[in-house]
């Protein structure tokens, strides 16, 4: 509730605050004996805007100011004149001002910005309606539209820059709405789903080829005795050798290390033996391995792991971890209310004042994220939910040991542990869950972010609960290859020290309210870089004891999750319509040229994907449908060597295909320069090259005429 006082500070010091009589801090009015009549000043209307201005020779507040920058003076000059001789407004307390439709004026109100109705050939105007008139240089009388001598004005600037004009004319600052924009490119598409590995697999158990093309370890039990390469483990107690972890004498193994055979199994007697062990009345439908191992010994997982994970519908990851990747959002404050947490379990998890310091009562209070909690989304909650499951049941039925989540309703993972890890890195840090969100996205503090090597602008990095990973993951998973201890929690991080994060972080501002200074500094375009010792940022705060809290932000919202929950992107099926759906949007922007758009499409997305595939196509391998043997050329026989069945090309000429039309297309629309056209002529005739026959020649009747 202090926004009253935060706009009470950025007034001038000429601004008699003495004669302020009453201050409302719920409702943010005051009461001057000035101005006579109570008003909302972080919503004031618009004569109250205007006369706040007026009074106080401050800027016209944002509500109301227009773009007037985007038009010139003629177009000034047509909007005064119009209003002035066809403008109506009412008598209400509201005042309407009423415009006959006119197309030349009404593309100068698009270009202005201001809102507006358009009812029977008229454009009706509210929150606009007294800017526009005050801006023009007129004024409303008795419910007439009148001249005033600031009216005079409009055909005497000699000025370039029609800012000036409209602050003269309305009688009070007006500032530039947009002095400056960005452009903007489409970003990724948001994520948030399990990490699955293609297939997924439930265990990380080979079957070679006998499993097909889904890895099925009931289909490989199905044929017997298989056999399938792992490597060799000797029993420290009876001496045995074996592919397993923990021999038939209840003995952990140790692996002789770099000593790889092919073991002969029969996967019938071994799932049936692993069901047993774990006491499972039935098994799942699908339970799903791997064609083979990756690490250095090749050491199998346990399959009652795979029958547990299978039947809690979770999936396994390289190392052993169940994975669910999610786009980063940085956060630095939530309301009870944003995340579905209550105000008691809050509480225990120390959240027992907002972020004024008083005591959290209502579910609309703002707090202040510390710096290791995170927000999932829901989809991410119902996941981890089967997680925590699946390793209460590993706890209970395979180590024998107490059940530790005990998940009875999905909001019981609140207060848990969990790691989060980036791809490319090795080391994971530690985070607590402290609510949910329909959002796509994993919300945490910009520290929690950059401890994970990541920079906050919407990068995808993956969460792991912790009890899975301690439990799960192993070295003796480890891919024996280049990067092969790339994305794997080989380090985990309890506590974060903001001093050894990424420097982003400490770029972040911890100020309330700017001061007047910087927004001075911004309408004069000045390096960021010397107004450092006018903002508080992180970095001012590192080593000192206001390092992790007491981070203050200039604006709030009513939701952190408000917007789509899922951009359009995702949501539309075929390329064609994403694409549609691009462009159409482009033609509706006026900053955005559709041509270019188009353009860009083509030479940046379509045209390399085309390229990319004919050039897979030339390199690609040989693949047997029935058993998945990999041949890099055509056998001399032209059947599969292993199991004699028909070969398949594994890049096909349809996938090449996929964009050439739409790229014919779209250069048809939009009228491409010569050069793009040029490319994609020249990529269909490679295409027909390489897929035409040159000995068949399609002709007609009329040609032997």
């Amino acid at each position: 509730i202090q926004d009253l006082q935060q706009v009470l500070n950025i007034l001038p010091k000429e601004c008699t605050f003495n004669a302020i009589n009453k201050a409302d801090l719920k409702t943010n009015k005051i009461v001057s004996k000035e101005l006579g009549h109570d008003i909302n000043l972080k919503e004031p209307s618009s004569r109250d805007a205007i006369e706040l201005s007026d009074k106080y020779k401050i800027c016209l507040h944002p509500n109301y100011t227009l773009f007037w920058h985007d038009i010139d003076h003629v177009d000034l000059v047509k909007l005064a004149k119009y209003i002035k001789e066809n403008g109506r407004v009412t008598k209400d307390e509201t005042l309407v001002l009423t415009l006959p439709k006119n197309d030349e004026i009404k593309r100068v109100i698009v270009e202005l910005g201001a809102l507006h109705k358009q009812r029977n050939d008229k454009m009706i105007f509210e929150q606009f309606a007294y800017p526009l008139i005050r801006c023009c240089g007129l004024e409303t009388k008795d419910g007439t539209i009148i001249e005033t001598q600031r009216y005079n004005l409009i055909n005497k600037t000699t000025t370039s820059s029609i800012m000036p004009l409209v602050s003269k004319l309305a009688g009070v600052k007006i500032h530039a709405h947009a002095p400056s924009r960005i452009g903007a490119r489409m970003g990724r598409p948001e994520k948030a789903s399990p990490r699955k590995m293609k297939p997924p697999p439930h265990v990380l158990f080979p079957v070679g080829n006998h499993g097909g093309m889904q890895r099925l370890i009931k289909t490989a039990a199905e044929k017997g005795e298989i056999e399938v390469e792992a490597g060799i483990r000797r029993c420290p107690n009876c001496n045995k050798t074996t592919y397993r972890i923990i021999c038939g004498c209840g003995a952990r193994t140790v692996a002789s290390n770099g000593r790889i055979v092919t073991h002969k199994i029969n996967m019938a007697d071994e799932l049936a033996a692993a069901q047993k062990r774990i006491n499972e009345p039935s098994l799942p439908e699908t339970i799903k391995g791997v064609i083979g191992m990756i690490s250095e010994n090749k050491t199998p997982e346990p399959l009652e792991k795979g029958i547990l994970r299978a039947k809690h519908r979770v999936y396994v990851f390289k190392d052993g971890t169940i994975r669910f990747d999610m786009t980063d959002a940085p956060l630095t404050h939530f309301k009870p209310k944003e995340i579905n947490t209550s105000i008691e379990k809050l509480k225990e998890l120390g959240y027992t004042k907002d972020y004024l310091g008083n005591p959290l009562e209502d579910v609309n209070q703002i707090c202040e994220l510390k710096v290791q909690d995170v927000i999932i989304p829901d989809s991410c909650r119902d996941y981890f939910t089967n997680v925590a499951n699946f390793v209460d049941d590993l706890l209970s039925k395979f180590y024998k040991l107490k059940t530790f989540y005990n998940i009875r309703k999905k909001d019981d993972l609140v207060g848990h542990l969990a790691i989060g890890l980036a791809p490319h890195t090795s080391a994971g840090a530690v985070a607590r869950i402290i609510g949910f969100t329909n959002a796509r996205v994993c919300f945490a503090h910009p520290f929690y972010h950059a401890a994970k090597r990541r920079n906050c602008d919407g990068d995808e990095d993956g969460l792991m609960l912790l009890m899975d990973a301690v439990l799960n993951f192993s070295h003796t998973y480890i891919p024996n290859k280049r990067g092969g201890k790339m994305d794997l929690p080989l380090i985990m991080t309890t506590r974060i020290d903001p001093a050894e994060v990424d420097k982003e972080a400490h770029n972040v501002d911890v100020s309330s309210r700017y001061p007047l200074a910087f927004y001075e500094a911004t309408m004069k375009h000045e390096d960021p870089k010397e107004l450092d010792s006018l903002m508080e940022l992180v970095a001012s705060r590192i080593g000192t004891k206001t390092q992790y809290e007491g981070f203050g932000f200039t604006h709030d919202t009513d939701n952190i999750a408000e917007g789509p929950p899922i951009s359009s992107y995702k949501t539309l099926k075929s390329m064609i319509d994403k694409i549609d759906a691009q462009l159409g949007l482009a033609a509706k922007i006026r900053a955005v040229e559709e041509a270019d758009v188009a353009c860009k499409v083509i030479e940046r997305h379509f045209l390399p994907d085309i390229l990319g595939n004919l050039r897979a196509f030339s390199k690609q391998s040989i693949r047997c449908p029935s058993c998945n043997t990999i041949y890099r050329r055509i056998p001399l026989q032209g059947i599969c060597l292993n199991c004699g069945g028909k070969l398949t090309l594994t890049v096909h000429e349809k996938s090449i295909k996929k964009y050439l039309e739409i790229s014919k297309e779209i250069a048809r629309k939009y009228n491409l320069p010569n050069y793009a056209c040029q490319r994609i002529d020249l990529v269909e005739k490679s295409i027909d090259s390489l897929f035409g026959n040159d000995k068949v020649k399609v002709t007609k009747l009329s040609d032997f005429v």
